[in-house]
């Protein structure tokens, strides 16, 4: 065991050791997590059609690395992208890739009223956001009135609703351009500065 890894006992097993390594930046932990492999990382119902679906800790950073890659490939480094809905393993792939795309990440409180997730939104010049099909109206309503916003990436469903806006493309379809980048060569960016900011977080505070 190196000398930077930490053991934490279990609540309720003391004698099985959980071993956290450290990450200096998201780009570290990307790679830690793909370093798990095909071991299994989630297990839960599908939203849509009440399934079982389950998810391996490469599959998640394969997830990550199209997310990111297909940013680039929009255009979008080093911009604000928000991320919203309902935890999921779609939620935690979007913020992660937004990361590690070089990017500021402003998660959002899905239950926040229209108006205000609306001024968040253009506070930020957010140019794209990433959120959950139970809330394609009022994300769709928002977005018309947010002329920064290029693109709406919707989670948890394989095909658009009618009446989608243009800029509106699902998850997958947006993994799976993001992966054709993958093939072609994409690299997370260089880190070059570990200090400037990675996110933007509106509380219950915020006026």
């Amino acid at each position: 065991m190196s000398e930077k890894t930490t053991v934490k006992k279990i609540r309720n097993n003391p004698k099985t050791p959980r071993i956290y390594e450290p990450v200096a930046n998201v780009w570290e932990l990307c790679a830690h997590i793909n370093g798990h492999g095909e071991r299994q990382l989630f297990l839960w119902k599908d939203p849509i059609s009440g399934e079982d679906r389950s998810m391996t800790y490469g599959e998640l950073h394969n997830r990550i690395h199209a997310v990111a890659a297909a940013i680039d490939h929009a255009g979008l480094r080093g911009s604000r992208i928000a991320v919203t809905g309902p935890n999921s393993p779609m939620w935690i792939a979007s913020y992660l890739g937004i990361l590690a795309a070089d990017c500021i990440a402003v998660p959002m409180d899905k239950d926040v009223a229209d108006s205000e997730m609306e001024g968040f939104l253009k506070i930020v010049d957010a140019e794209a956001v990433f959120f959950d099909t139970s809330m394609f109206e009022k994300i769709t309503g928002i977005a018309a009135n947010c002329e920064k916003i290029k693109h709406l990436i919707m989670m948890q469903n394989d095909t658009l609703p009618e009446g989608a806006p243009a800029i509106m493309t699902t998850f997958d379809a947006w993994v799976a351009e993001g992966q054709k980048q993958v093939d072609n060569g994409y690299t997370y960016p260089e880190v070059t500065d570990t200090h400037k900011m990675a996110e933007m977080l509106f509380t219950s505070g915020t006026t």
